[in-house]
């Protein structure tokens, strides 16, 4: 016995619950009206309701009564017990719903690849629009962002020899970024982290971690010239606007950061702000590598660090490493890729980086004693226009 339902216009409501039953030459099926016997003979079939999964029964011997069933082994039994008479009906109810369930996935796929191209769509054009964004909205966010970000990291470092260094491979640098009059802030931050990043606008956090690791002064500053080209190369600003998507960032086109705040404020995490893709990444590598050669700064410190890095890590996740290293795990391959920028640049004109880096060394000691360390000399924080 299986549950369907049975319809007719005479009956109360015009639909009532019934109990079907397969029998020799009919199918039958009974409710409080009485039972009804559908003949074998003139018996027609057809799948209906909104997935297409209620079989509907009619028979031309009873006009204007329509039995359903959406029970799955009843099929089977129609099948087995009537002696092959519906063969080809089942036969062509089965193609039926092969074809209905192909279209349906069809459909489906369909749908979820306009999505798709929605979603990529919607994020390039914000991404795109970030052109249109005032490079002040970069230093306004970069601002806001170290405020939220930095506080919670560690303690800042500000024993004047270090300090000084780091700022000074900065200085170094910045004339020949690809944007003009760019503001670098530095921070350097007490952590064993062998880390560097990079806020939109300028701002900048070194751990002391990456200094110590570091074996001259050439390959923080290879980090850093990397870090800077991430910065007028705006690709924090275009993470972003492909996050918050177009809305918000038109916001920002018209200055209202704090419109923009509230969507801003959930994307500044570490992650959020250096999950830049892998032509982001190219980029910078391609772009500090020319900064360090304008510089007259040896840009094979790339390289060296690289080669530190990979004769250290195992596993990207047995060390904490740069954010830039991460994205790219295959070391030899990228190691590779700045040879071959490097040799491009032509004869380097060089000018060394003057810095005690065994005297840096020695006043960055451990972290334990660094922080303890509390009356040396510190330096003075750079102040925009300098």
């Amino acid at each position: 016995m299986h549950q369907g339902a049975a319809f007719h216009s005479e009956w109360g409501g015009g639909r009532t619950a019934v109990t079907v039953r397969v029998q020799p030459g009919a199918v039958s099926f009974s409710c409080d009206q009485g039972t009804v016997d559908f003949p074998l003979t003139g018996l027609e079939l057809e799948w209906g309701g909104a997935d297409g999964s209620i079989l509907f029964l009619r028979n031309g011997a009873f006009p204007g009564t329509v039995l359903t069933v959406q029970d799955p082994a009843f099929l089977n039994v129609l099948k087995t017990q009537t002696g092959g008479m519906l063969r080809p009906q089942m036969e062509t109810l089965q193609r039926s719903k092969r074809k209905r369930y192909a279209v349906g996935m069809g459909w489906i796929g369909a749908i979820l690849l306009a999505l798709f191209a929605l979603y990529v769509g919607v994020g390039a054009l914000a991404e795109g629009a970030v052109e249109l964004i005032p490079f002040s909205t970069d230093e306004a966010i970069g601002e806001f962002a170290d405020k939220q970000m930095t506080a919670s990291m560690g303690a800042e470092v500000r024993t004047a020899i270090v300090v000084d260094a780091v700022e000074q491979m900065v200085d170094r640098l910045a004339p020949h970024a690809s944007i003009d009059g760019v503001t670098f802030r530095i921070k350097v931050i007490e952590s064993d982290q062998v880390n560097a990043f990079a806020l939109p606008g300028g701002y900048m956090v070194v751990f002391t971690g990456l200094l110590r690791r570091a074996e001259s002064p050439e390959e923080v500053a290879a980090v850093l010239g990397h870090e800077m080209a991430h910065v007028t190369g705006r690709h924090g600003m275009r993470r972003i606007a492909r996050s918050i998507g177009v809305l918000v960032t038109v916001q920002l086109i018209l200055g209202d950061i704090a419109g923009a705040s509230v969507a801003l404020q959930e994307l500044f995490t570490l992650a959020a702000v250096n999950g830049y893709s892998r032509d982001q990444e190219t980029a910078a590598d391609v772009e500090g590598v020319r900064m360090l050669h304008a510089a007259g700064i040896p840009p094979e410190g790339a390289i060296r660090f690289f080669e530190h890095m990979k004769e250290d890590q195992t596993t990207i996740e047995e060390v904490e490493v740069l954010s830039w290293l991460s994205t790219h795990p295959d070391h030899t391959t990228r190691i590779e890729s700045l040879q071959k920028t490097i040799a491009e640049l032509g004869p380097l004109k060089e000018k060394p980086l003057d810095l005690d880096w065994e005297a840096i060394q020695v006043a960055l000691g451990d972290g334990e004693k660094h922080e303890k360390a509390s009356g040396e000399p510190e330096a003075e924080s750079k102040k925009e226009g300098e």
